[in-house]
Formats: structure tokens, sequence, C-alpha cells
């Protein structure tokens, strides 16, 4: 199949609508549209609407190939991306948003010729805004010389300038000038 240049890749290569709370699945690629900037890997994009601010969770999984996506803005800029941020390779983002219309890149890590079935599930929560990281996030004290078990995530605390991945935040106390390893 030949692969299209689109002129605006959000609209042009839609192949559906999600809802939050949405689940879909597909055939990748449907479009043939090439992800911009990319080195030959085709894209399929759904649009979702958000009527309030709040966190936008996108996960990716397919049995066949190794997922990536991508979120763009209303005018198609992308905000953030993520490749094996779920099980293996598969993908999760997690992202805080403002309401509007955004849209899901649907894509493979790999190059050109990858293709497969996809399940592309959304969830929308309660925007989390730390005003400091740290101590609204923290979810334990550790000592030098103990393990600590928890679940990951606790929080809900994204990570600053991460695209929306999440942190748990343990702190520690160091006597004198000790090395942390």
């Amino acid at each position: 199949r030949e692969a299209i240049l689109p002129e605006n890749v959000c609209p042009d290569c839609q192949v559906g609508e999600l809802a939050c709370g949405a689940n879909t699945e597909g055939v990748f690629p449907e479009t043939g549209c090439l992800r911009p900037n990319s080195n030959g890997q085709e894209v399929d994009i759904y649009q979702i609407e958000l009527e309030e601010s709040q966190a936008l969770m996108i996960d990716l999984n397919s049995p066949d190939f190794d997922t990536w996506i991508e979120l763009y803005d209303a005018d198609c800029n992308r905000i953030a991306f993520n490749d094996d941020g779920g099980v293996g390779l598969n993908s999760l983002l997690l992202q805080n948003l403002d309401a509007g219309t955004y849209f899901i890149g649907v894509s493979s890590w790999s190059s050109a010729g990858v293709a497969g079935t996809y399940f592309l599930s959304t969830e929308c929560r309660e925007a989390v805004l730390p005003e400091n990281l740290c101590p609204d996030c923290q979810v334990g004290e550790i000592a030098c010389g103990e393990n600590t078990e928890g679940v990951f995530p606790e929080t809900g605390c994204p990570r600053p300038n991460s695209g929306g991945q999440e942190v748990d935040i343990y702190q520690i106390e160091l006597e004198d000038s000790q090395e942390l390893m």
C-alpha cells in the first residue's frame, strides 16, 4: 500500500472518535498516513473531546507489534508520546489536560511495514496537580539498608515534564556524608 503524506495528520488520518472510558480495537495501519517526523512509521488517529480539565490515561496494547502512542492538541501539535510505558512493549500515557479537542495517534515504534491488531482504551480521572511534588506525592519514609514494598502508583501524581508518567516519592534522611545507592 502506498504511504500517504497528509496535509494535516490529525483530521486527514482519523479513523474514529473515542470518549472517556471507551475501548476500541483495530487493525494497524488503517490509513497509510505517515506519522510526522518519523522514519516511515504510519499512524492512525482517534479524536477525543474533554469537557473539563482532567487527567487522560491512554492504554495501547498489541499482541503483534511494539506500540507507540502520541497525543496531539486541537491544532495537531504533539504534546506527549510513549513507547514502552505499559506492560512489555505496550504503551501507556497519563496526561493532565484542559477541556478541549485532542487526537490520539496509534502507531508502531518500528519502521514501515508493521501491521497487526491493537487494543486502545481511555480513562479520564480528576487532574492531579501537586503544588509541591515531594510532600504531596510522598508515600512513606525509608532508611538506609531497608527494603520497602508498594503497589505503583499509589499517589497518582504526575512526574514533572514527563508527559504524564506518574511518580511516588519516598523520603530518606542521611547523616553526615553517606553515599546513597
